[in-house]
């Protein structure tokens, strides 16, 4: 779902994701990309929330890590949140954006 809001007369963009586990990481990179091309061109906030099920806690999502650095976006869900008692832990459930006033840099 995407969804293109003005609050306070500033244009924001807002993605609620979800990749099946069976999905290839890819996919999900070609539709960030394809979006944030669409928030810089309109200078606009962006904002992606939901369960990316990868992994951001390994070195194995290294492609999503590149392509947030790339964008301008930040993911600033710090903590795993995969289940409690999950080993290794996990960090599948992002809130992504590009709002730097929003977070500590």
């Amino acid at each position: 779902m995407v969804a293109e809001v003005i609050l306070n007369g500033e244009k924001y963009f807002y993605c609620s994701l979800y990749k099946q586990p069976t999905v290839k990481c890819h996919f999900i990179v070609v539709f960030l990309q394809g979006v944030s091309d669409k928030y810089l061109r309109e200078e606009a906030n962006f904002i992606a929330s939901g369960d990316f099920n990868m992994n951001m806690l390994t070195k194995e999502e290294c492609i999503i890590t590149d392509l947030l650095d790339i964008c301008g976006l930040k993911n600033i869900v710090a903590k795993a949140t995969g289940h409690e008692n999950r080993e290794p832990p996990t960090l599948i459930y992002l809130i992504v954006i590009n709002v730097s006033k929003y977070y500590k840099v």
